[in-house]
């Protein structure tokens, strides 16, 4: 993702060079995702939020009595995360336009 131009505004998932992924879900911090998401959906990018609620949050964890604010990191990611599209049918033209709308939509 172009990092340099964009690391003011996205977070790629940390990945070790001795490391290989399979990714099933590519999920990004970014600023502004609410308003990043509009701008893909209207650019024909099937990107989505996949945990908008913290699990501790969820209705089935009450019985834990977990209270917002207890988990401030799991809190943030849910407000500054968003799933980019991964799948076997992208090829690199597909991830050239995702990222050029991300750039588009940061202005760089």
């Amino acid at each position: 993702l172009r990092q340099a131009k964009f690391s003011r505004f996205v977070t790629p998932p940390p990945r070790s060079s001795e490391e290989k992924h399979v990714y099933h879900l590519y999920i990004i911090k970014v600023a502004k995702r609410d308003g990043l998401l509009e701008h893909l959906k209207t650019q024909g990018v099937e990107a989505k939020v996949h945990y908008p609620i913290p699990l501790h949050l969820q209705p089935a964890a009450v019985v834990w009595n977990l209270k917002k604010g207890m988990f401030p990191i799991t809190e943030a990611q849910s407000t500054d995360t968003l799933t980019l599209p991964c799948h076997q049918f992208l090829d690199q033209s597909h991830v050239d336009y995702v990222v050029g709308k991300i750039a588009e939509f940061y202005g760089v």
